[in-house]
Order: structure tokens, then sequence, then C-alpha cells
């Protein structure tokens, strides 16, 4: 893994693959990786649904913090960069 967080796709990007791909890095105090894991899974299974994400789908989440999870500015930076990505919602 790189240390830099993952980048923000470009609106044709924003697939089910690419929502399921994302990677975090792992701190000592961070997002509880299930929760993440999760979020990150229900938005890919709308995509393969209904086709489409709205940002209102990725504003306001907020994940519990626990040990062993994902670093809290990388998940925060990739969330905000899909939700300015997608359409208004």
């Amino acid at each position: 893994m790189t240390d830099s967080p993952p980048e923000g796709p470009s609106s044709a990007e924003v697939t089910a693959a690419f929502i399921r791909d994302a990677k975090f890095h792992q701190v000592l105090r961070g997002y509880r990786i299930d929760d993440v894991d999760r979020f990150l899974e229900d938005l890919a299974t709308r995509i393969d649904k209904d086709g489409k994400l709205s940002s209102g789908d990725v504003s306001n989440i907020t994940f519990a913090r626990g040990l062993r999870g994902y670093a809290v500015r990388d998940v925060d930076a990739y969330l905000e960069s899909l939700a300015r990505t997608i359409a208004p919602g």
C-alpha cells in the first residue's frame, strides 16, 4: 500500500468495482473496518441495482471508532471526493 490516501474518482469511474476496490491505511485508532467496509459494499450494491448514487448517499455518514481501524482522514477524504463527483441529491 502507498503512503497517500486513495484518490477520488472522476464521474466516469464511479462504478461498483471502483468502490469495492477502495483501500485505506490501517491505524491503531480509526474508523471500525467492518463499518466502513459494510457501508462501501452497500454503496456498491446500490450501483449494481440502480446504476447510480447521489451525493446524499455518501454525505454526513459517521462511523464508530475503534482499535485497528481505517485512518479517519483517508476515509473522510475519499468520501468527500466521491460526494463531489456524483450528482447532487
